[in-house]
């Protein structure tokens, strides 16, 4: 589990170093306030120095909110292990 604060830091640090980042799919359940998104991304690149060629699958639920605005409320990701 990470917290957003988490998540900038690691993006801040560079932690992950990206060459390429492919949409490969991308399936949408739109629903009166809110959205659920699933996307495959081809990743391609570095972790933390050792390299990554992976499919990972992101998941996130996106909330219109009071004021309507957009706001991502929960996500998950995690590694495709076949594609």
């Amino acid at each position: 589990l990470a917290t957003k604060e988490d998540d900038l830091a690691a993006h801040r640090l560079r932690l992950v170093r990206l060459e390429r980042a492919e949409l490969v799919e991308q399936h949408m359940q739109l629903h009166a306030n809110f959205a659920v998104v699933s996307s495959l991304m081809h990743l391609v690149g570095t972790y933390v120095g050792d390299p990554i060629d992976q499919h990972m699958r992101y998941t996130r639920i996106w909330v219109i909110s009071p004021d309507g605005k957009l706001q991502l409320t929960a996500g998950h990701m995690g590694e495709r292990t076949s594609v």
